[in-house]
């Protein structure tokens, strides 16, 4: 089931999501919620999926997708829930009522936690039974192996994999290859996805003639290929 954040470029992120789902066989549905929207239909439309289906494990990530994900298995009364932990915020301030729901909604469904640093596996203190610690939350087997990136010239990569908004830390990256320039420029940056601080990442490349060491690659469906790329892997991040 895919609720993904309407941001720049979500309707082709779902139809590519799709489309690889569908290529291994794989049924999926859309809840077609719109943002800021508390409209129950989407939430009944979960509950008709998963009782459908007969799901039997129910995975969850991202804030509202675990609101509605917790709520629609309680009611389903699903034994087997997983949340996977990207952000050590445990409190969002901005909605501090849907961190409250969300928080007591852990705490009834008892679902297993998912953290993917060792940051964040301390920050949500529940029972240990239930916390397991998976670095990055992938499979990082797909990932291994080193190639030359069309366009690196032999030159070390830096890579930045996610959509380009403030809580990714773009920024921090920049101010960085500002320093890097300054004592050597034999590597490259790509920056992989979109998002609302792309206009303003490529005015600070241009204000501080980066241009020639940044390239942004947009939103891409073969990230597997350019994971294998990187030399060093960017793991800026504020949240």
């Amino acid at each position: 089931v895919i609720a993904v954040r309407q941001v720049d470029g979500y309707e082709e992120q779902e139809r590519i999501f799709r489309r690889d789902l569908s290529m291994r066989g794989i049924r999926s549905y859309s809840l077609r919620k719109k943002p800021g929207s508390w409209s129950p239909i989407p939430f009944f439309r979960l509950i008709r999926i998963l009782r459908s289906e007969r799901v039997d494990i129910l995975h969850m990530h991202c804030q509202m997708p675990e609101l509605f994900g917790l709520a629609a298995g309680f009611f389903c009364g699903f034994p087997k829930n997983i949340i996977t932990f990207h952000t050590s915020e445990r409190w969002d301030g901005t909605f501090f009522f849907r961190s409250l729901l969300k928080d007591l909604l852990i705490r009834l469904c008892r679902p297993q936690i998912v953290s993917i640093s060792s940051t964040i596996h301390q920050k949500w203190n529940f029972h240990p039974s239930r916390r397991r610690l998976i670095w990055n939350g992938i499979e990082i087997s797909d990932f291994d192996g080193k190639r030359n990136h069309p366009g690196s010239n032999k030159k070390k990569v830096i890579g930045v994999v996610g959509r380009l908004s403030e809580a990714k830390g773009h920024r921090v990256l920049f101010d960085a290859v500002v320093r890097l320039l300054s004592r050597r420029d034999d590597f490259i940056v790509h920056v992989v996805g979109d998002g609302e601080l792309k206009s303003d990442l490529l005015a600070m490349a241009a204000k501080h003639k980066l241009n020639g060491h940044v390239r942004f690659l947009g939103f891409r469906d073969d990230v597997c290929l350019l994971y294998t790329s990187p030399s060093p892997r960017d793991r800026t991040r504020s949240r």
